[in-house]
């Protein structure tokens, strides 16, 4: 009796499959800020076991190296550093709506704003519109950033406050967002550490 040919795996597919997945968890990681749970199941895996696979595929050196490599391009490309962030948070905390005015009550225009003030603003919305006598009416309205999301975010920065460390998921297991987030908050200052210390 013939027995039945073996059906045989192109060379290179498995590993252009496993290379793919990577690559498309890399990808995800970095776009919704390092959830793992997600990333796994954008590279493909299901959703019984992509909490599983999203741990696994986080301590893969390689992977770990390409995700650390992504960023640091970006910075690069960008002109980013550790440095620029605690700015842009201290920008935000030192903001006070008495600069924005003139000593008569007028709002200062943009050009008049010092560049710590203008950076702190999220918006400037001018509205006009027809007043008596056909004299414009201009209305304008500045928005800035709350003091209370800068200072979490300088807290987690700082590790002012340590988040109960999760046990390692099993199979089946879903792992929670917030814990990956953190996680993920963790490597990306890990890495800008690292970038600047390669600077000195």
């Amino acid at each position: 009796m013939t027995k039945p040919k073996a059906k045989r795996t192109k060379a290179g597919t498995a590993k252009r499959s496993a290379e793919d997945k990577k690559r498309l968890f890399v990808e995800a990681y970095l776009s919704n800020n390092g959830n793992l749970t997600q990333s796994a199941l954008a590279a493909g895996y299901s959703k019984g076991g992509a909490a599983k696979q999203g741990y696994r595929m986080s301590k893969d050196p390689q992977i770990m190296s390409m995700i650390g490599q992504a960023q640091k391009e970006v910075l690069q490309k960008y002109r980013l550093t550790a440095e620029d962030v605690f700015r842009s948070i201290a920008q935000e905390l030192h903001f006070h709506p008495a600069r924005l005015y003139n000593e008569d009550g007028s709002l200062k225009k943009i050009t008049e704003l010092d560049d710590d003030t203008a950076m702190a603003l999220s918006g400037i919305e001018v509205q006009e519109s027809a007043g008596g006598d056909e004299m414009p009416v201009i209305t304008r309205k500045v928005k800035w950033s709350t003091k209370s999301q800068a200072r979490e975010q300088l807290i987690k920065i700082l590790g002012m406050y340590k988040e109960k460390e999760p046990e390692a998921p099993d199979v089946g297991s879903v792992t929670h967002d917030i814990i990956e987030g953190a996680r993920a908050i963790a490597f990306v200052l890990a890495s800008a550490g690292k970038m600047m210390e390669g600077k000195k």
